[in-house]
């Protein structure tokens, strides 16, 4: 992963890792496939990859380990069909789920915080409102151009790439589970990491 950059001690241990670039997220995430016996996901250039190696658009066709796509990740956060309609993941009172600027201080410095320390969402997974905002696999798009028949829209060409969830960097409006932002493929932050899916088929 990026060397460059120190981690200031608080991406090890049980803490989200940080200061990777997606470029170095999806390298993982073929990484990963590598050692489970599995088809890479993504080739040299971050472009998705079906079992067969072939280029795709379609997400359920990559078989290895990926990121997840921006619906993937909003369907999830927001609690999937057990959901409650909150404005977090799992709770209106992001206290409760996540650590953002208001109670992220730790020794007398913001930081990221080991994960699980806060409630789930619906589904039970953990952090994600808060702690440290996640890459997604899509490239910046206008939600009006989405075709409102598409399930599990996928978009990926040159442009921005997305990130969700808010962190202990920032204010609780960008923890939302519905807040979009984006930065520039080549940048790393102390407050921006990854979490991996995989499409089963039984």
């Amino acid at each position: 992963m990026n060397n460059m950059v120190p981690d200031s001690g608080f991406g090890r241990g049980n803490k989200p890792i940080i200061n990777i670039t997606i470029a170095e997220a999806k390298a993982f995430c073929n990484y990963l496939s590598m050692i489970s016996e599995l088809p890479p996901a993504y080739d040299a250039r971050g472009r998705l990859l079906d079992d067969a190696g072939d280029l795709t658009d379609d997400p359920s066709k990559a078989k290895g380990y990926r990121l997840p796509t921006e619906a993937e990740w909003e369907y999830t956060a927001r609690g999937g069909l057990k959901a409650d309609e909150t404005q977090y993941a799992g709770s209106n009172d992001l206290n409760t789920v996540g650590f953002f600027w208001n109670n992220a201080k730790f020794n007398g410095q913001w930081q990221s915080h080991a994960v699980g320390q806060k409630a789930p969402n619906e589904l039970g997974i953990h952090d994600m409102s808060g702690n440290v905002a996640e890459f997604v696999s899509d490239t910046m798009y206008d939600y009006e151009d989405v075709e409102k028949s598409l399930v599990n829209p996928f978009f990926y060409g040159y442009g921005p790439v997305i990130f969700r969830g808010g962190s202990w960097y920032d204010p609780a409006k960008f923890c939302t589970v519905f807040k979009r932002r984006f930065t520039r493929e080549e940048n790393a932050f102390d407050h921006v990491r990854f979490r991996i899916a995989r499409t089963i088929v039984e």
